[in-house]
């Protein structure tokens, strides 16, 4: 008889200069006692020793396989969803190639897609600084949710203005090829973030499993270097007010807290901005944090946010600025 080559788990891994980190990612896969997996390596054009070492690890393991793109996104996106389209597993899991998962993830996540039937089980997330101490601030513990499921859109909510979950964790690949049949994110950083909340509303019944993705804090990452592409979860937070307003409403909960993640997030921008050196990057910066405060969608978003932010809010371009930078001292 044939070997069913339809493995449950497909672990797809974009992976961009992660030569320093990618062989313990891929150990935290081959070392789970659940062995019905396959890991997809998509490597964004690479300029490091990335390609050698992912060549490396499949020719040393059938179960993994190895490609890399024509040209490089310059974000996440774009290789992990080449990756999930080339996987052949019932489910894909996400595994950044710099983070690893915890021992007994795939075995927990296969027994709560056994007990419960969802489509898509969610993790915890335990965040490890750079010197190995566990980072609380990153860190998202789903305990509370462990005893409930329950349409992906009911947890919708509890990823806005604040991760109360984590979207880690096992996503049926039909679940993600239903979103993407709906169109595509921009290749920029955070649209992953975006294509996140899309996968939950697909989710026709979302459960949680209580084992941890192990995210390690990256300096180095694209979403933590503050330069203009940094300053692209703007858009990202503009992309949920529009997605919350279409699929929950006016006045819906999910609207109001997508409201108030971008109102917030135009100020945490401004953080961001004050600590960049005068120039180019910074001049760019600037304008696109200076277009999402004159945007509809900031006036919009006001309506919903409270407190002296929303008072400062009111002033000029110039004054608010000004007068912000001297808060964010206080």
């Amino acid at each position: 008889m044939e070997k069913d080559l339809t493995p449950l788990f497909s672990v797809v891994m974009p992976a961009y200069n992660v030569a320093a980190t990618l062989e313990r990612a891929v150990k935290s896969v081959q070392a789970q006692t659940f062995t019905d997996w396959e890991i997809v390596i998509a490597d964004d054009r690479s300029t490091d020793a990335t390609s050698q070492i992912a060549s490396k690890l499949a020719e040393n393991d059938s179960r993994i396989r190895y490609f890399r793109e024509k040209a490089n996104s310059g974000a996440c996106y774009r290789p992990r969803k080449n990756a999930i389209l080339a996987s052949k597993g019932t489910f894909a899991i996400g595994l950044d190639a710099d983070d690893e998962i915890a021992d007994g993830y795939l075995q927990t996540l296969a027994d709560r897609i056994q007990a419960t039937g969802a489509d898509t089980v969610l993790t915890c997330q335990k965040a490890i600084s750079e010197d190995g101490q566990e980072f609380p601030t990153q860190s998202v513990y789903t305990e509370v949710f462990i005893q409930r499921t329950g349409p992906g859109r009911d947890f919708v909510k509890e990823t806005l203005s604040g991760w109360r979950i984590a979207f880690r964790g096992a996503v049926k690949k039909e679940v993600y090829e239903a979103a993407f049949a709906e169109g595509d994110e921009p290749d920029k950083p955070f649209a992953d973030e975006v294509l996140s909340r899309r996968l939950l509303i697909k989710s026709r019944l979302t459960a949680f499993a209580a084992t941890d993705y192990i995210y390690h804090m990256n300096p180095e990452s694209i979403t933590h270097v503050i330069k203009p592409t940094f300053f692209y979860f703007l858009t990202a937070n503009r992309r949920l007010m529009e997605i919350t307003l279409q699929e929950f409403g006016r006045e819906s909960e999910e609207f109001s807290l997508a409201c108030r993640q971008f109102f917030y997030s135009v100020y945490d921008a401004l953080k961001a901005l004050f600590r960049m050196p005068y120039g180019k990057n910074r001049d760019e910066a600037e304008s696109m944090i200076r277009e999402a405060y004159g945007s509809d969608d900031y006036l919009t978003a006001r309506r919903h946010a409270s407190g002296k932010l929303k008072t400062l809010s009111f002033a000029g371009w110039g004054l608010m600025k000004t007068a912000y930078r001297f808060h964010v001292k206080e």
